[in-house]
């Protein structure tokens, strides 16, 4: 549901927030979140032209939240580097009017109505959630990741194990010596 880009500029902004005032540079920001410098410095950038970030050069520059944590959603952050688009056209018949229309109906198509709220309930719920929300409840460290302090990452999937009384669950492969 989120672009790579969004999800960079979360792991960024819940940095930063940890960081409160104290100004943080892009080599220790990517260090952290583990995103490319490159990359990172684009991502920062869309933050401060949407009065996310403030940043500063040179000596004791950084980058720093424009305000606190708890006037930042979820939502401002993902529609500062990627919004979240709802459908323009049918999806039924990719038209700029729905299929309803062609039939003198009012509103939308079944799918077309059921896509559009989605949306809108996953807009709703960026918008309810603060980084501050965030902050309570991540701690470094933590999500899975090799528990280095100041990282944020997303537990990988679970492998699912094969299932029990199959001929090859547990059995260990033997190879001659």
């Amino acid at each position: 549901m989120l672009t790579q880009t969004a999800e960079y500029a979360l792991r960024a902004m819940w940095y930063l927030a940890r960081h409160g005032d104290e100004p943080q540079v892009i080599p220790s920001i990517a260090k952290a979140t583990e995103v490319s410098r490159d990359y990172l410095s684009k991502v920062l950038q869309q933050l401060v032209r949407a009065f996310l970030l403030r940043s500063r050069r040179g000596r004791g520059g950084g980058f720093v939240l424009a305000r606190g944590p708890e006037a930042i959603t979820l939502l401002d952050i993902v529609n500062a580097v990627s919004p979240i688009r709802r459908l323009t056209h049918c999806p039924l018949t990719n038209r700029a009017y729905c299929v309803n229309h062609e039939a003198g109906q009012a509103g939308l198509c079944p799918l077309h109505a059921a896509t559009d709220e989605a949306a809108r309930q996953f807009e709703r719920r960026l918008t309810a959630i603060r980084l501050r929300d965030l902050m309570r409840r991540i701690q470094p460290g933590s999500g899975g990741g090799r528990g280095r302090p100041g990282t944020l990452r997303r537990t990988p999937p679970a492998v699912p194990s094969r299932a029990r009384g199959s001929k090859t669950a547990g059995a260990r492969s033997h190879r001659p010596r």
